[in-house]
């Protein structure tokens, strides 16, 4: 395909009937000491995360070789996660979990040490939000725009599918999510930002 815009040219394996992408173990030895979001200058201790809106990575998306080169610089990168609102067709919502999937198989394939991903919003995105995500891993959440009872029903249902070894959650340093997760999982590591005035 000249003009392959959908990037169907590369198809990875895949262990469920969407055809999502598996996405491999990564091998982390020092976890960063902060996360900050794609697009921002960063120092080398830090790390990017992909909790921000998707238009500021899509370009990520068109494959740009620049791009590819300045990622493989990073000691470890978590993977990106695009949206998956209830408020999107359905086609859209697994689209968007199949894109997350590829791209971080794609990098990984590059050499580049990404921590998988997984995002959740209502119970009928447990169906597929967590496809393709490896089992023992390390896997990096949000505690953004949940409600208690949706993070508890997404947590349980992705230590249930998956039982990331370890579990890092990024969001608001008041949210009382993190308080959930310590009690649901017993190895967390938090990462925090304060919410602009």
């Amino acid at each position: 395909m000249k003009y392959n815009t959908q990037n169907l040219n590369k198809l990875f394996d895949s262990n469920n009937n969407w055809g999502i992408p598996n996405v491999l173990t990564p091998k982390v030895d020092i976890l960063p000491n902060k996360l900050i979001a794609y697009g921002n200058t960063k120092t080398k201790d830090q790390c990017y995360h992909f909790f921000i809106k998707d238009y500021k990575f899509e370009a990520l998306w068109s494959l740009n070789k620049n791009t590819l080169r300045s990622l493989k610089r990073q000691q470890v990168i978590l993977a990106p996660v695009y949206n998956i609102s209830a408020d999107l067709p359905l086609v859209a919502r697994i689209w968007n979990v199949y894109r997350s999937r590829w791209l971080t198989r794609l990098w990984q394939e590059n050499g580049i040490n990404v921590i998988p991903t997984a995002t959740w919003n209502d119970e009928e995105s447990l169906k597929f939000a967590f496809e393709g995500l490896p089992v023992n891993s390390i896997i990096a959440i949000t505690v953004r725009d949940h409600t208690e009872e949706s993070f508890k029903l997404g947590l349980e249902a992705l230590i249930n599918k998956c039982n990331p070894k370890q579990l890092l959650i990024y969001g608001e340093s008041s949210s009382p999510l993190f308080n959930v997760a310590l009690k649901m999982h017993s190895n967390v590591k938090i990462y925090t930002f304060n919410k602009l005035k």
